[in-house]
């Protein structure tokens, strides 16, 4: 609310009444901020607690080899695969639309934007956007606890993306020069802002019941949320030059069927940790899931390792691609065919140490299903093939990149 909100409104009445620049106004405004983040930092270094530490690492390496040990099983969770696929797809179509609609906003009745000024839009986004999301969260959270999170992420899903509509109700009046009043504007907005709201909480609540129990559990959630705003990342990126191709109106239609996955994610994501709710465990041990080494056989340890190792390199692969793939293919935005000769062998780059990744990816699960031939461990055989399925999708993904980055530099 301050950030987004208050912050901007003032600047841009200052801005009006001094007659200062935009960019003049946003160096002031990131000003500000940096200098109350700084004001905050020091605040906490002073006043908030230290905490206890139950063990101290007593080197750098011990800290290194606990955070790899703690990374590692991260990827040994049952139907692994099928909960990232969830954590990746659940917020596609609003991956799209976070920065999009912002910009749709404020841009002008000419570009078939709404024309409102950036104090507007900071005030409907972090005032009344704000108030819409969390009653949203608020509801959202009252109704999984009434009927659980398996009975109503399918539902929470819907809540998510259908409220896209608003904005598509929008680009089509603004197409059509019609005029919108300004609370007519909030309330479409406002409405996408409590879907977004009650939709959300599922994707929070998957990660904190399915994906983190353990012995890590802060972690591991740490984890599921980082690949989760990674996912976001190459989406951002792309809504911008795909609505300058397509047109607002034309753009927000686009964002309806990007969210045909996220809705299929939300009916599809599996739920392994029930099978932990009847466990034979003590309250104390109630950190150790089916997924622990512990209540697992040495042959079910050696099936979980490979399919691990598997996973890992898929991982991996993903990231290479939404990271160095996504960065050279920003730096070709405005460029013209014929012009970008070294992106194209940086993507050459990217696939060769995708190659390798693939090829460690396949041996690995290779190694998993053959151990879980002889021994079974066949929710983690799962987990191999979840990884040899993503490493071909991965594969033709960075096909297609590579005959772009081709036709731009030749």
């Amino acid at each position: 609310m301050v950030a987004t909100g208050i912050v901007v409104w003032a600047a841009d009445n200052v801005r009006e009444a001094q007659g200062w620049s935009y960019t003049y106004m946003w160096t002031i405004v990131f000003g500000l901020i940096a200098a109350l983040m700084a004001i905050f930092a020091i605040y906490h270094f002073v006043k908030l607690p230290t905490g206890s530490i139950e063990e101290r690492p007593v080197s750098a390496a011990a800290v290194v080899r606990d955070f790899l040990g703690t990374a590692e099983t991260f990827f040994h969770k049952r139907a692994f695969w099928g909960m990232i696929a969830f954590v990746f797809l659940y917020r596609l179509g609003e991956g799209l639309i976070i920065m999009e609609g912002q910009l749709f906003l404020q841009s002008s009745t000419a570009q078939g934007g709404l024309g409102l000024t950036a104090g507007q839009v900071s005030s409907i986004d972090s005032i009344w956007g704000t108030i819409a999301f969390v009653v949203g969260t608020t509801l959202g959270g009252l109704f999984v606890g009434r009927v659980g999170l398996k009975t109503c992420l399918g539902l929470l899903g819907l809540a998510l993306n259908i409220p896209h509509f608003t904005f598509v109700g929008l680009s089509q009046l603004a197409a059509s020069h019609h005029g919108l009043s300004y609370w007519t504007i909030v309330s479409f907005v406002s409405v996408e802002k409590f879907g977004y709201g009650f939709g959300f909480v599922g994707n929070m609540i998957y990660m904190m019941q399915q994906i983190a129990p353990g012995r890590a559990r802060m972690t591991h959630y740490a984890f599921a949320t980082a690949l989760m705003q990674l996912m976001i990342v190459p989406t951002n990126m792309m809504s911008g030059p795909l609505a300058d191709w397509l047109g607002f109106s034309t753009f927000f239609l686009v964002v309806m069927f990007a969210s045909v996955p996220s809705i299929w994610a939300a009916f599809k994501a599996p739920f392994p940790r029930e099978s932990d709710s009847g466990s034979a465990v003590s309250e104390a041990d109630a950190h150790i899931t089916s997924d622990d080494p512990t209540r697992l056989s040495p042959a079910e340890q050696r099936v979980q390792k490979l399919a691990g190792v598997a996973s890992i390199y898929a991982m991996l692969n993903i990231i290479t691609m939404l990271t160095l793939d996504a960065w050279v293919l920003g730096t070709l935005q405005g460029h013209d065919a014929g012009s970008s000769k070294w992106q194209f062998w940086a993507l050459v780059g990217s696939g060769v140490l995708k190659l390798g990744l693939s090829l460690k990816t396949f041996s690995a699960a290779a190694d998993a299903a053959d151990a879980g031939a002889a021994t079974g461990g066949s929710a983690y055989v799962a987990n191999a093939r979840g990884a040899k399925i993503t490493t071909y999708l991965c594969a033709a993904v960075s096909l297609g990149v590579l005959a772009f980055g081709a036709h731009m530099a030749f």
